[in-house]
């Protein structure tokens, strides 16, 4: 918010600009967790403050010329902290900066089902927009067949209870 990164944005949004194809950004994900240096509980607990901060990018983005870009504001399917300050729907940027809602979620255990998962979550955000929603980055743990069960039954769960998940990035690499 103070400008030290606005060089470095200028160039990454010219070179979107210039690539001129559709793309997506998905800038700050994950933001109600705790994990990342642009996370609500790393700046004050002030939600408003990655808001103000996503639609500054935004901005610059917009002035470089760079209209090829979907918006996608991302999330992490639970709070980390489970604060009432940590609600994600506080970080809102509003509907002009946003084109999709990403949800970022982890099934660790590989117990939590997808629907456990994203269910709670997918609710909130349904109930407040009608953006397209995007599972961004997911996983289970797990292997073999428990894997395969978990994948087969994820299928069925979008289709009866996501309907307006457009699009899903499965999170491949061994950490």
């Amino acid at each position: 918010l103070q400008g030290k990164w606005n060089e470095y944005i200028r160039e990454w949004a010219a070179g979107a600009a210039d690539f001129g194809k559709p793309m997506f950004l998905r800038w700050g994900h994950e933001f109600n967790g705790n994990w990342y240096p642009w996370s609500v509980a790393r700046n004050g607990n002030d939600a408003a403050k990655y808001a103000e901060a996503y639609k500054k990018i935004h901005w610059i983005f917009k002035k470089a010329g760079a209209d090829n870009v979907m918006w996608i504001w991302c999330l992490n399917a639970n709070s980390v902290p489970n604060e009432p300050w940590n609600d994600p729907l506080k970080a809102f940027p509003g509907f002009s900066f946003v084109d999709w809602i990403g949800i970022d979620g982890y099934n660790f255990s590989g117990s939590d089902s997808f629907k456990d998962l994203f269910g709670k979550i997918y609710s909130k955000i349904i109930l407040n927009t009608n953006k397209p929603i995007m599972i961004a980055e997911f996983a289970t743990g797990g292997n073999g067949k428990v894997k395969a069960d978990w994948l087969k039954q994820m299928g069925e769960d979008l289709r009866l209870h996501f309907p307006a998940v457009r699009a899903i990035t499965w999170f491949d690499i061994n950490k």
